[in-house]
């Protein structure tokens, strides 16, 4: 059986999930492709709010077209930071752009305080169905050094996963 295609879609505006997702990445020998947000930037604590406030309201980003499409690949892997206890705004905008894949998919999210559990709700709820896996990576685990072994845990149940026989 040939190795799944897998690629790893992801927002990064601090550089804590583009890390992450370059970790999942390697590890699965995936793609990797930045979701670009276009005209979000506002600088300062202006910008913060209003990106915070889309995100508090479930709104969405104007984004760049993706380079990649899902369509040419076996899995899906999306990740996140956590705003506000929700989805970034650009991955809304991604996610509700390929609401009709219906291959399996993968979330992570990346958080400074609290908010994981229920952002990963939130992407699935955004992606119509439950992921293969999913994980959440807080700032105490990228300082006491436990991101690589829940990106090591993350990947393991992937390929676990794909590599069950369809039902």
């Amino acid at each position: 059986m040939a190795s799944p295609k897998i690629l790893v879609a992801y927002y990064s505006e601090t550089g804590h999930t583009r890390a992450a997702a370059e970790g999942v990445a390697a590890a699965l020998a995936a793609d990797l492709m930045e979701i670009v947000a276009d005209d979000f930037r506002w600088p300062g604590v202006l910008g913060f709010l209003q990106r915070g406030w889309r995100a508090l309201r479930h709104r969405g980003a104007a984004i760049r077209p993706a380079v990649r499409s899902p369509n040419d690949y076996d899995l899906l892997i999306i990740g996140s930071p956590v705003w506000v206890g929700h989805v970034s705004p650009p991955v809304r905008s991604y996610m509700e752009s390929i609401r009709a894949w219906k291959g399996p998919i993968a979330f992570f999210v990346t958080f400074d305080g609290q908010g994981g559990r229920p952002t990963l709700a939130d992407m699935a709820e955004l992606a119509g169905r439950q992921p293969i896996a999913r994980m959440s990576l807080s700032s105490k685990d990228r300082h006491d050094g436990d991101d690589h072994e829940k990106i090591a845990n993350f990947v393991a149940t992937i390929r676990s996963t794909m590599e069950q026989p369809p039902v």
